[in-house]
């Protein structure tokens, strides 16, 4: 296996780098400081790299762009209603950013925030640890908390990443990575052809503004019913309330823990598949349904649908909804997650 360190340019006198990760089989993947993001992941066809996901040629598009591609998201992932919760009986207060409620921190998240990195290598795998402290004075969320990012990539083409952190103060803490996948390969064409699953009996409702009704709704025979492997395209084409709501799906998955494989997206046009473990309760799936900004992804023009954002973690809001999983991070505890995405060629 290789390693790379290419310049991932200046933007406001910070410089970033991307390191790239080349295996045995000649898949490449690269990650960036600048985020601990993943940022590309090409597999080698006729003299080139061809992109599974979606990623940004430097670090000026990623300051630029609407779009937060294979970001680190911070403290708490997704939603808080209202931009407010109680904890041990103290009252915070969040920095709202979507009307009267909060998403992902917007310009202020982990990423846009350099991380200091380095690489382990073994003979099967390498390891990026990347690691950043989120300071209570630069944020609206109580404690001091240190965060390890780790992405690991090996030979068996499975990217790992293992997220821990500690804090000196109670806080809250949901981590997840914001990578959107394109198995069409350079962005060529809407993620409609590709075939879905997801081992999930349940999925939460939204309002007009993203947040969860609160109630789970069992998916049998509704187009969020993805046991059964099938084309997107047979889901987000049909008119239903929720799908009509959000321009296609937006939604939390409540993911059953009886299998391994959590979710499975395939191409038969590419014969390109993903498998998805992973240790967390829910999977955010977002279909890439609004387009905010024209911008080319890897020099094809971005559109509606161009990727889909698995997003692994606990329910969104669940600080302020009884029964979707606990995000509390205790000083006398250590939080790990993991989630590994195998490339099956």
């Amino acid at each position: 296996m290789r390693v790379d360190m290419l310049p991932f340019g200046i933007y406001n006198e910070e410089s970033y780098v991307e390191i790239l990760i080349t295996n045995d089989q000649g898949v490449q993947i690269g990650f960036s400081d600048l985020g601990a993001r993943i940022n590309s992941w090409g597999v080698l066809k006729e003299g080139r790299f061809e992109q599974i996901i979606l990623g940004y040629r430097n670090a000026t598009e990623v300051f630029e762009s609407p779009y937060f591609f294979g970001g680190t998201i911070e403290r708490v992932a997704d939603c808080i209603a209202d931009g407010e919760f109680v904890l041990d009986g103290n009252h915070h207060i969040l920095d709202c950013n979507e009307g009267i409620n909060y998403f992902n921190r917007g310009q202020n998240g982990y990423n846009f925030n350099r991380f200091d990195f380095e690489i382990v290598k073994s003979e099967n795998q390498i390891d990026i640890i990347f690691s950043y402290v989120d300071e209570e004075k630069g944020s609206s969320y109580p404690g001091d908390v240190t965060i390890t990012v780790i992405h690991s990539f090996n030979n068996q083409n499975e990217w790992t990443v293992t997220y821990k952190a500690t804090t000196d103060k109670m806080t809250i803490f949901n981590p997840t990575n914001h990578v959107y996948f394109n198995l069409n390969g350079n962005n060529s064409a809407p993620v409609l052809n590709h075939e879905f699953f997801v081992n999930a009996d349940y999925f939460l409702p939204l309002e007009a503004d993203g947040i969860p009704v609160g109630n789970e709704k069992y998916m049998k025979r509704t187009p969020f019913d993805f046991r059964t492997p099938h084309l997107l395209q047979d889901s987000l084409l049909v008119e239903t309330p929720q799908l009509v709501l959000m321009n296609g799906i937006d939604h939390p998955f409540m993911l059953n823990q009886k299998e391994k494989v959590a979710l499975r997206l395939a191409c038969s046009e590419t014969n390109y598949k993903v498998e998805i473990l992973t240790d967390r309760p829910v999977v955010i799936v977002y279909t890439l349904n609004k387009i905010e900004s024209s911008i080319d992804v890897w020099d094809n023009p971005l559109q509606s649908h161009s990727g889909i954002a698995i997003e692994t973690q606990e329910a969104s809001n669940a600080i302020n909804m009884l029964g979707l999983g606990n995000i509390r991070l205790d000083p006398t505890e250590e939080f790990h997650s993991q989630t590994t995405y195998r490339l099956v060629l």
